[in-house]
């Protein structure tokens, strides 16, 4: 019986078929298929712990093959490969593939391998012990009548008035909602208090703050980071998924329509990374980069404390 974890490879072309098996077979049981719409029928009939889908692809772009994965096999992690700054493939394996690694062509041998490997040990361990990921959790008895647990807290990181008063008007009833113009602020908040959801734009006073947010992410695994920005840069787009582990991003200027929809989608996940701790996993970015470990000691300071909270939880 092979015990190896099973990695799906999806590309039209049979020479990148090749190569990516030569690559993971010594590690990995290897299908592989040109076809999207067999890798939905692969994952359907046998248990599959990876998918790594090509985006251009004639007969099913990858992103659709990765969306169709995620609601046939939830727990299967997904990986899209693309040789091209695709926009509007890196905003779709965001919002509608929810996917673990962005990863560029050409690829860097031990970078692919060492995402999938962590891909393949988050697929075992959710296997076993985890819900799917937009599963409600089981609601515990309540005999006495007591209030349902309260939606999660949203803090709005945005010196835009239009997202704040976008937000106020779609939250939920009684649900908190906060707000800061300032990274230090915001980290001073999210250190005292539960914020379950941050939507946050990429830049703040004029400065990048996408290392920030994958730094918190690292920190607050449970945190559902919605991105409301103009920025177009497939780079920190991508860096944003594979570092941030961004929940969704919404292009300003925003729909009421779906910050509606991508609030609720964030607020059934976070009470599942929040019933189930071990869901977390799949949620936790790679180590910090020299930029995010570079972040001032007084920001570091509130993250130190932001753990402490979360382990005591």
């Amino acid at each position: 019986m092979n015990d190896k974890p099973t990695v799906l490879l999806v590309d039209d072309e049979e020479r990148v078929l090749r190569s990516l098996s030569l690559l993971f077979r010594p590690h990995f049981q290897v299908l592989t298929t040109t076809n999207g719409y067999q890798a939905e029928r692969l994952v359907r009939e046998q248990r599959v712990h990876v998918i790594v889908s090509d985006q251009r692809m004639p007969i099913m772009e990858g992103i659709e093959v990765l969306r169709r994965v995620r609601r046939a096999s939830p727990h299967t992690q997904r990986l899209l490969l693309t040789g091209y700054a695709d926009l509007q493939a890196v905003i779709d394996s965001i919002n509608d593939g929810e996917v673990f690694r962005y990863l560029n062509k050409p690829w860097r041998m031990h970078e692919m391998l060492h995402a999938v490997r962590r891909a393949a040990d988050i697929a075992l361990s959710l296997e076993a012990t985890a819900p799917a990921p937009d599963a409600e959790p089981a609601a515990p008895a309540n005999p006495t009548g007591q209030e349902p647990e309260p939606q999660p807290a949203v803090l709005v990181l945005d010196e835009d008035p239009d997202t704040l008063a976008l937000l106020r008007a779609v939250v939920t009833p009684g649900q908190a909602l906060h707000h800061r113009t300032d990274l230090e602020q915001a980290f001073a908040l999210l250190a005292e208090q539960d914020i379950g959801i941050l939507v946050c734009d990429v830049r703040l006073g004029g400065a990048d703050i996408s290392h920030a947010i994958a730094t918190l992410k690292r920190a607050h695994p449970a945190l559902l980071t919605i991105l409301v920005s103009p920025v177009r840069d497939v780079e920190i787009l991508g860096r944003l998924i594979n570092r941030g582990q961004i929940y969704r991003f919404l292009p300003k200027p925003v729909r009421r329509a779906m910050l509606t929809m991508s609030l609720e989608a964030a607020a059934r996940r976070h009470r599942v990374l929040r019933h189930h701790p071990e869901a977390r996993a799949a949620a936790t970015p790679d180590p910090l980069s020299e930029q995010e470990a570079g972040l001032s000691r007084r920001l570091l300071g509130y993250l130190e404390r932001l753990r402490q909270r979360g382990g005591a939880s």
